[in-house]
């Protein structure tokens, strides 16, 4: 199993905000579950009014900025259904569960990620993050693993440590 590191707060709105859309400026061939790692730094300091402006247009609770400062860095913080990456330009009319996911969107890049499905983690998985697609060491795939087990995951996959 591949994993995406994504900086705070936008880790957090992908597990709790109703993100469902990853702005990226590179594609990669990927569908299936991937590892969302929050990264260890925090993303510029607008990107807490850009996702509480989201949040606002999602009809969401917002995020305060003490909150932000305790969101979890450096660890793997959930799983994500990838079920397309593509172009940008072709999500912006969709919807997850009758949610609009064009607030997510950011004009100044080309790619996006689209999630069917997120799974957070109870306890984050400490871990170095890494650009792009990366695998994460065996032993974060096996606490992964423990923590999802027994889930019933999108199209019948059960994470395993060997999914690599």
């Amino acid at each position: 199993m591949k994993a995406l590191s994504v900086r705070q707060p936008w880790a957090w709105a992908i597990m709790h905000g109703g993100k469902r859309i990853e702005n990226r400026t590179w594609q990669r061939n990927y569908s299936g579950w991937l590892l969302i790692h929050a990264s260890a730094g925090l993303a510029d300091a607008g990107a807490l009014t850009r996702v509480n402006q989201a949040l606002e247009q999602t009809h969401r609770l917002l995020l305060r900025p003490e909150q932000e400062r305790a969101l979890p860095r450096g660890a793997i913080v959930g799983m994500a259904n990838v079920i397309y990456w593509g172009w940008s330009y072709v999500f912006s009319e969709y919807t997850v569960a009758e949610e609009p996911q064009v607030a997510w969107l950011d004009s100044c890049t080309e790619h996006c990620l689209l999630f069917r499905e997120v799974v957070p983690l109870k306890t984050p998985v400490p871990c170095r993050g890494q650009l792009g697609l990366w695998t994460p060491p065996p032993d974060v795939l096996q606490a992964v693993v423990e923590q999802t087990r027994g889930l019933q995951l999108h199209l019948g996959r059960q994470p395993t440590a060997d999914s690599r």
